[in-house]
């Protein structure tokens, strides 16, 4: 059974120039990209039997852009599908045709990991592997490790409610010292740049976690030295 993309809103379609030259006054140079061919690589996510250019394409490099695209989108009704790497088989960073795709990929720093209460605080653009790499010295690894690790990114771990091999072991057998999947905090703003909790954003299922900027994971990591309580 194949699945209908939901119907264009023409209204928002009649302003595409408009909402484009706004989004471009937010996020300069080349941050918005609005010409056909340049958005083919954002016309699908893992699940490639669907596909649509979204209306334009967004990549915001800091919080106080991420805050003021979602604002302008929601004083003008704009729908926002934020997106990571796009490897999700789920359909979660399908674009839309008459929406903002919000391109998270720029935020790929670790702020701060804390081993001693396994909390990891990385920006959603971090690949899964960036966080096993970053904490391999000190003999743990980030436990969420789909097939799709060196590419998929932490904003779309728990809004994809993935884990991959190793959790399964974890479940199964007394590991060492667990940190588990992330978990969001919220939007941690460099700036004072907050959106009112109240704003009423409609956004993809990846939204759980790509729209914020900046996120506290608490990493599941296992170490190999000795077991320990979850």
């Amino acid at each position: 059974m194949s699945v209908r993309m939901p119907e264009l809103d023409a209204g928002i379609l009649g302003r595409r120039d408009r909402i484009v030259a706004a989004l471009r006054s937010i996020v300069p140079g080349e941050g918005v990209i609005a010409g056909e061919r340049e958005m083919r690589p954002y016309e699908t996510d893992g699940l490639t039997a669907y596909r649509q250019l979204p209306m334009v394409v967004v990549l915001p490099e800091t919080t106080q852009q991420v805050a003021e695209v979602l604002r302008y989108c929601h004083d003008e009704g704009i729908k926002v599908v934020p997106r990571g790497a796009g490897t999700s088989l789920s359909g979660g960073a399908l674009p839309l045709g008459d929406g903002v795709l919000l391109g998270m990929a720029k935020f790929n720093r670790i702020r701060e990991i804390d081993f001693a209460n396994r909390v990891a605080v990385v920006e959603p653009g971090v690949t899964n592997l960036a966080v096993t790499d970053a904490v391999a010295h000190a003999g743990f690894y980030y436990a969420p490790d789909p097939s799709s690790q060196i590419a998929c990114t932490i904003g779309g771990v728990p809004a994809s409610n993935l884990y991959g091999s190793s959790l399964n072991v974890v479940r199964s057998r007394a590991t060492e010292r667990i940190i588990s999947p992330p978990r969001l905090n919220g939007l941690m703003a460099s700036s004072s740049s907050r959106l009112p909790h109240s704003a009423p954003i409609p956004l993809g299922p990846q939204s759980l976690c790509d729209e914020i900027a900046t996120k506290s994971a608490s990493s599941a990591c296992t170490s190999t030295r000795r077991c320990g309580a979850a």
